[in-house]
């Protein structure tokens, strides 16, 4: 659906984002019947909703918008009223107001959706992210120093933000991208992975973590692969 107004047209596409647990000891919480429409005339973009949940913890609510149909959410909008992060509550009609001229000035997309997530896990604060090099669970590195054929395991702790969170981890020596890949959905703050190098070099791994009110920060650790000598084999 279309609508004309001062403001270039965008086609109000819907993408349900529920059936989330964010807790381990949290009832089950959903969002679903997400909707939304320009006012006509006006840069403004109503997102309706409806939340179920059982519990009694406090709720909060964020927008992601997508301009490519849903594939990515990475689009940097701010502009929400109330803003991302603020309490809801369980309900059916809950509106966020997006104002598409302060985030998106002049642009037009068919492919525009909107992704509201819903949870009773909500960090008040700024988003960081600490990265570590680590030989176990409780000792971890900025940059610490290996050989050929070491596994090392890799983890980026997070602060602040809104919950799920997105971490698209980097591989890099030198100037040289070795490998990307992403976790998504992280209902926790922390992510990991383990890596085995099998050729000596410097490298670095970076983390970069996106929240679902669309704020990223990134962090990264270090690691120094020497050439294995037969007698450490």
């Amino acid at each position: 659906m279309k609508h004309l107004s001062l403001f270039p047209m965008l086609l109000t596409g819907l993408l349900v984002f529920g059936g989330r647990d964010l807790g381990a000891d949290s009832p089950s919480l959903l969002v679903s019947n997400v909707r939304a429409r320009q006012r006509v005339g006006t840069n403004l973009v109503d997102v309706w909703y409806d939340v179920a949940y059982a519990g009694t913890n406090q709720l909060y609510a964020a927008v992601a918008v997508s301009t490519n149909s849903g594939v990515t959410f990475d689009l940097p909008a701010a502009a929400f009223t109330p803003a991302n992060g603020a309490v809801t509550t369980p309900g059916s009609n809950r509106r966020i107001t997006w104002n598409a001229g302060a985030d998106w000035n002049g642009k037009f997309s068919s492919q525009v959706k909107f992704r509201v997530t819903a949870s009773d896990v909500f960090n008040n604060g700024v988003l960081t992210a600490t990265c570590g090099t680590c030989l176990s669970e409780n000792f971890c590195l900025p940059s610490i120093q290996g050989s050929e054929g070491d596994q090392f395991l890799f983890i980026s702790k997070v602060s602040g933000g809104i919950p799920p969170y997105t971490c698209d981890w980097s591989i890099t020596r030198g100037t040289n991208l070795l490998s990307t890949f992403t976790h998504t959905n992280i209902p926790s703050i922390k992510d990991s992975f383990t890596m085995v190098f099998p050729t000596a070099g410097n490298f670095i791994v970076t983390a970069q973590i996106t929240d679902s009110g669309s704020e990223a920060t990134t962090c990264a650790s270090a690691v120094q692969i020497a050439t294995s000598t037969e007698g450490e084999k």
